[in-house]
């Protein structure tokens, strides 16, 4: 969760966020490992690095490319790990 504090007596900060997870202080490494981080500085560390990439060419599926069948997928497995330590041995190959 964040939550968005004003603070008028801080001259150099006018507004904090500060993250949550659970109720819990979640420190932000682009804050300095605090907690509460000044607005501007959590938009430019925090925020703007994931603003860098499109929405829409994440987001949206390729629905002209067909799924993966559970096959195609096993296939991807080194042979090593398919067979047995005998014909690994047999045949040369370290696990």
């Amino acid at each position: 969760m964040l939550v968005l504090y004003s603070c008028p007596a801080n001259s150099s900060s006018k507004y904090f966020v500060h993250v949550l997870h659970n109720e819990h202080p979640i420190p932000m490494p682009g804050c300095g490992c605090t907690d509460f981080c000044p607005f501007q500085v959590f938009k430019d560390k925090i925020v703007q690095p994931h603003l860098k990439h499109d929405y829409d060419t994440l987001c949206n599926a390729d629905l002209n490319q067909p799924p993966t069948t559970e096959t195609s997928k096993l296939s991807n497995v080194p042979l090593a790990l398919r067979w047995g330590n005998g014909d690994a041995q047999a045949h040369g190959i370290e696990l």
